[in-house]
């Protein structure tokens, strides 16, 4: 991790982050077949590297999840670097937070 940060700062330390994340979260749902990861914990791991359709994708999952913590789009700065992509914003109308 050192040598992606110094690499590519700290963008590219995040993605390193995102892949580690993203590599726990597949071996534990293939530890456990009947076990499941939330799609809440894979966009939050997407979104570490800053990944924009597979962040929207898994949000969208987590709606179809009826995830409590969506509640959070219009305020958590996780989620800066896709508030002005239309789909992240149709997200947040079918959420039902007012603008």
């Amino acid at each position: 991790m050192k040598e992606a940060y110094e690499k590519s700062g700290w963008d590219g330390f995040q993605r390193i982050r995102q892949e580690i994340r993203i590599e726990e979260l597949n071996a534990k749902q293939a530890k456990d077949p009947n076990g499941y990861v939330k799609a809440w914990d894979y966009a939050n791991a997407y979104a570490l590297g800053k990944d924009k359709d597979k962040t929207i994708e898994y949000l969208n999952k987590a709606y179809d999840e009826r995830d409590p913590r969506l509640a959070e789009l219009k305020v958590n700065k996780r989620w800066d670097f896709v508030r002005d992509d239309p789909r992240f914003k149709e997200l947040v109308k079918r959420v039902g937070i007012p603008e």
